[in-house]
């Protein structure tokens, strides 16, 4: 089997919205949580820590992969 530069590419865009679609559950997590229990009480600060990190480092991910021209070492 024989894979290509574009098959690559197509993966990278799979993995991209997999992990971007990640940090949107994990962010809507204690959101849901918060309605459901009294242990979960996040406020806005929380949320706001929590987006800082996850996407800043997705945004760092991005960047990274957005210089690397070799399909094979931006998936690795």
């Amino acid at each position: 089997m024989h894979v290509t530069n574009e098959d690559l590419d197509q993966l990278w865009k799979a993995l991209r919205m997999l992990g971007w679609g990640a940090v949107a559950l994990i962010m809507t997590a204690p959101l849901v949580a918060m309605q459901f229990t009294r242990e979960v009480n996040w406020t806005v600060t929380d949320f706001v820590f929590a987006g800082v990190l996850l996407i800043g480092g997705g945004a760092a991910i991005e960047l990274v992969a957005w210089r690397v021209r070799n399909p094979v070492i931006r998936i690795g």
